[in-house]
């Protein structure tokens, strides 16, 4: 199952670290974790550049989409968001008996 991590600009550094170092102890066949922005990297809040995998865009393929916390990512949500997350919208949300959530993304025409 592919993952994304969505980053902007300002993004919280422990956050994606956190993220970033828990879902890749999983160890599954076909599991793969990206992190996915709107430039090859962004800057965190205290300055840290991260280098992306590649665009947000791609997160439509994922099985699972977390966005981490941090001023870029309140603005991006508060109605200035890029073209390119616009594309994003939650279609469909689940909870099977072990209490995971699964989103299921689509493109807007």
């Amino acid at each position: 199952m592919k993952s994304s991590i969505i980053i902007f600009d300002q993004f919280t550094d422990i956050d994606l670290f956190l993220m970033w170092d828990l879902l890749n102890r999983v160890w599954l066949p076909g599991w793969e974790v990206r992190i996915l922005g709107e430039r090859s990297q962004h800057i965190s809040a205290t300055g840290i550049a991260v280098p992306t995998h590649g665009m947000i865009d791609e997160a439509n393929n994922s099985g699972v989409v977390l966005f981490v916390s941090g001023q870029g990512t309140r603005t991006n949500r508060m109605g200035h968001r890029k073209e390119s997350e616009r594309r994003m919208e939650a279609t469909h949300i689940e909870i099977d008996q072990t209490g995971w959530g699964r989103a299921e993304f689509c493109g807007r025409p």
